[in-house]
């Protein structure tokens, strides 16, 4: 499986049931997502990509970029 910022706000779009989402729309401003939310698009993105995020990581994943930065370093 190929790592890619689609695939990235493809999962966060399921989570969110958004459309559309920009790159560098933040979460919990742009997206209306609540923490829960971004705890569960990390999870699956983990679990998708076979990565470990660190809880104290987490606060600075604030965008799609943001978190597909984060695995591209990690695959």
């Amino acid at each position: 499986m190929s790592l890619s910022l689609d695939e990235i706000k493809r999962l966060i779009s399921l989570q969110l049931g958004a459309r559309g989402i920009d790159d560098d729309a933040r979460f919990l401003e742009d997206l209306d997502a609540e923490s829960v939310d971004v705890m569960n698009i990390v999870v699956a993105v983990e679990e998708k990509y076979r990565v470990e995020i660190k809880e104290s990581e987490i606060p600075y994943i604030l965008t799609p970029i943001d978190l597909y930065n984060l695995v591209k370093s990690r695959v």
